[in-house]
């Protein structure tokens, strides 16, 4: 939660979560935060900058329908990924990557920028190559 009268960034994280400074700022309006993960995981980079996202409210993707979609921007090895979680009523949420069936590797294979939602509640990706004319739109959709 972003509180614009104070411009700080508030969280109310349990003490024990490793990914929170221990002088965190508290308020009564704060959430806990849902999700949390390392940039490393097995050894392996996870990631380097959390994208926010939606809700899934659409219809053209059943299996997405109530899940939280959001992204990491880039990762080492080139990409951003795509995550959905589950709401749960114990913190952290789980959650999974989403495997692209738009390319070879099942990757996004470009930096995840954003995601959009439309009026109807679909979801669309953002993303780019950091080069002249290599940003797209994809919308989010059911594997071909």
């Amino acid at each position: 939660m972003f509180d614009t009268t104070r411009t700080r960034f508030l969280s109310n994280p349990p003490d024990s979560d490793p990914f929170v400074p221990s002088d965190h700022v508290t308020s009564a309006h704060s959430v806990d935060p849902v999700i949390t993960y390392s940039h490393t995981r097995d050894g392996q980079d996870v990631g380097s900058s959390v994208i926010g996202g939606y809700v899934y409210r659409g219809h053209a993707v059943e299996s997405l329908r109530g899940r939280y979609v959001f992204g990491d921007a880039v990762r080492a090895r080139g990409g951003g990924m795509v995550f959905v979680a589950d709401e749960a009523d114990e913190k952290p949420w789980p959650f999974e990557e989403v495997s692209s069936s738009g390319s070879e590797n099942g990757a996004v294979n470009a930096a995840v920028l954003s995601f959009g939602r439309d009026p109807a509640g679909e979801l669309y990706l953002l993303t780019t190559r950091f080069a002249e004319g290599t940003g797209t739109v994809y919308r989010i959709t059911e594997p071909a």
